[in-house]
């Protein structure tokens, strides 16, 4: 009975192993799936950061020109009175 819980726990072990220690070339594709994962979650995140870094600008551009606009608006009214 304790030479089959033995004999159950080397295989075990050696199974584990086998997971840990994967052939070079099977880990050089999980390598290169990963990078190419995080090479395109980089570029989304890039992606949105620049529309983001647009759209603010725009706003500002548009918000900015009619205060501007505002501005001389009520000088003029004012030399006008």
């Amino acid at each position: 009975m304790a030479d089959s819980n033995k004999s159950t726990s080397y295989l075990e072990n050696r199974r584990g192993e086998k997971t840990e220690q994967q052939s070079p070339s099977i880990s050089f594709i999980d390598n290169a799936i990963k990078m190419r994962r995080e090479a395109h979650a980089r570029n989304v995140v890039l992606a949105w950061g620049l529309l983001n870094l647009s759209l603010a600008g725009m706003i500002y551009t548009e918000m900015t020109g009619k205060m501007i606009s505002t501005i001389i608006r009520f000088h003029v009214a004012l030399m006008v009175h």
